[in-house]
């Protein structure tokens, strides 16, 4: 997709974010005898430090809550589990405990990766050369990249499935076919971002407009009618999420084949889940915790929510209501307590006796 007004031979970014800036960027220098185009460079905004925050089920050690990590440029998350790319080019990973598939078993040696994506039970790296690797298991043939694959500059993951966007425009789908999902439409040419749901796939195309294909029961491969004016794309297990050039972000499919909107939108992500303007998150049809502020990156898995936050502008937290000495009877019961003012989010509390931590009081 052309950058308008970018036709000098140098191009500044200014005020650098994850989601406006991150990408991958190429420059056709032309003349009255031709064109050339460029190799492909890729730019990730690092946060740092940044804060990773999640909530919902944890019990596969997805997401320590409020865990603190440096360098994060992005996040992405499976059925059970959570990767991180860092600004050096390695990735982290956690979860995946309940199942043992690997997803979280980031091969040894991995680095100049560029991207990340997460499907089910499996785990996809796009490095700065683009070449893939893949790790983890889901069935179908998602271990398995398409031999001789190179030139890619975008992945991601649906369930079982995964999708590749060559530099030249075209898409390259494996994996599980069941529904169709990886049965790229003839002659679909022109694209510049793709996303994978659960089990359908979905291509943005440079004039804006979106292709979808694969399992359609709710909804979520029939793109609404005239809908144009397209710049990012996400797809869910059941649903699929657009946002257009004025900050409204429209999600098809779903529930009683709904189409939902929300406005003032900068980003949207895997599901329904929103990056609004004031620098929160959002998720269509629900709630995240209001305190999530200068939100950097949000998604989820099943029956989790994981993001990454900027963290550069908090402070420690400060005891505004100190515990208080007390005397009880023997037998009697007392309850210690502490008020805080915190300039960041989810802080986390250990009680100590004697200078000795107490386990469980937290």
């Amino acid at each position: 997709m052309s950058i308008a007004g970018a036709t000098a031979s140098a191009y500044p970014i200014t005020n650098a974010t994850p989601v406006r800036s991150g990408g991958w960027y190429q420059v056709a220098v032309s003349n009255g005898a031709g064109a050339t185009l460029s190799p492909v460079v890729f730019v990730n905004v690092v946060t740092n430090p940044a804060q990773v925050v999640a909530m919902g089920d944890l019990s596969a050690g997805q997401v320590n809550r409020a865990a603190s990590v440096r360098n994060v440029t992005a996040i992405a998350a499976g059925a059970q589990h959570a990767i991180a790319l860092t600004g050096e080019g390695t990735v982290l990973a956690v979860g995946d405990g309940l199942f043992a598939n690997g997803a979280a078993n980031v091969p040894p040696g991995l680095t100049d990766v560029v991207g990340i994506s997460a499907g089910s039970f499996h785990s996809l790296a796009l490095k700065s050369d683009g070449t893939l690797v893949v790790w983890g298991s889901g069935g179908g043939g998602t271990g398995a990249v398409p031999t001789g694959l190179t030139g890619v500059v975008s992945i991601a993951s649906g369930g079982y499935h995964n999708l590749a966007l060559r530099s030249n425009g075209t898409v390259v789908a494996w994996g599980d076919n069941t529904y169709g999902q990886t049965a790229v439409p003839s002659g679909l040419t022109n694209v510049v971002a793709v996303a994978a749901g659960g089990l359908h796939s979905l291509a943005l195309k440079s004039d804006g407009t979106v292709v979808a294909w694969g399992f359609d029961r709710d909804g979520q491969a029939t793109v609404p009618f005239g809908l144009t004016d397209v710049v990012a794309i996400s797809g869910g297990n059941g649903n699929s999420l657009v946002l257009k050039s004025d900050g409204t972000a429209i999600s098809f499919g779903g529930l009683g084949q709904s189409v939902r909107t929300a406005s003032n939108v900068v980003g949207v992500t895997k599901g329904a889940y929103l990056l609004l303007k004031d620098g929160t998150a959002g998720v269509l049809g629900g709630s995240l915790p209001s305190e999530w502020g200068q939100v950097a990156g949000v998604t989820g898995g099943d029956s989790f929510t994981v993001m990454w936050r900027d963290a550069s502008n908090d402070t420690a937290p400060t005891i505004a209501a100190q515990p208080a000495s007390q005397s009880v009877y023997l037998g009697q019961s007392v309850t210690l307590s502490v008020g805080i003012t915190s300039g960041g989010i989810s802080p986390s509390y250990q009680w100590r006796k004697d200078g000795v931590a107490i386990t469980g009081a937290t």
